[in-house]
């Protein structure tokens, strides 16, 4: 069982190399873009802590005994 497994395994990698090989084989390969010197900075901003106030605390256990939530 554990052969079987390995060729089919080496014969799906086979499979797919040969069909990966088949679509790129005349495609030209274009360069990569060059990165821009003059790029917007990135903001990192502050973590934001949202909290439940009380009255959504109670509403939400009042909801849990009732079963809906």
């Amino acid at each position: 069982m554990k052969a079987q497994n390995l060729i089919a395994s080496v014969a799906a990698v086979l499979f797919t190399f040969a069909s990966l090989s088949a679509v790129n084989y005349n495609v030209e390969r274009q360069p990569a873009p060059a990165a821009k010197a003059s790029a917007v900075p990135v903001i990192n901003l502050a973590p934001v802590q949202v909290r439940p106030s009380a009255a959504e605390m109670r509403s939400a256990a009042l909801l849990s005994e009732i079963g809906v939530a």
